[in-house]
């Protein structure tokens, strides 16, 4: 999953065309696609709760935090830890800031998990760039 910088007022504009358009095309796909909507929901969560900063970040840069999350079978966060952190502590901080904020979310469902949890690499990406023509 990767959690990208974007223009947050398009992504609220396509949402509002309804939510069976999108259960509609979920449904028919392989079981790869099948499972697509809790990685979305994934990416909502933790995108929604990451302050990114705006401070002591260069502009123009592109920064990465790769994060490894465990979800237990009840959708408890058991586990974020960075394992591939930027070279930019204010955005690695940033991130870990993501853990205090979400210790809870849906449940995966049951063909996703493992043994008894889920477990899932997220790419926290920050795109300096993007703040000039947004």
């Amino acid at each position: 999953i990767v959690l990208a910088r974007k223009d947050s007022a398009s992504q609220s504009g396509s949402g509002q065309s309804g939510s069976t358009g999108k259960a509609a095309s979920a449904g028919g796909g392989s079981s790869a696609s099948e499972f697509g909507w809790y990685g979305n929901m994934l990416h909502d969560r933790f995108y929604s709760a990451w302050i990114q900063p705006t401070t002591n970040v260069p502009s123009g840069a592109k920064i990465s935090t790769l994060v490894s999350v465990r979800i237990e079978k009840d959708g408890r966060v058991s586990k974020f830890e960075i394992a591939k952190p930027s070279e930019n502590a204010t955005v690695n901080e940033s991130v870990a800031a993501v853990a205090k904020q979400i210790s809870h979310v849906d449940p995966p469902p049951t063909g996703l998990i493992k043994g008894d949890h889920y477990e899932v690499k997220i790419n926290f990406e920050l795109n300096t760039e993007s703040n000039n023509h947004e």
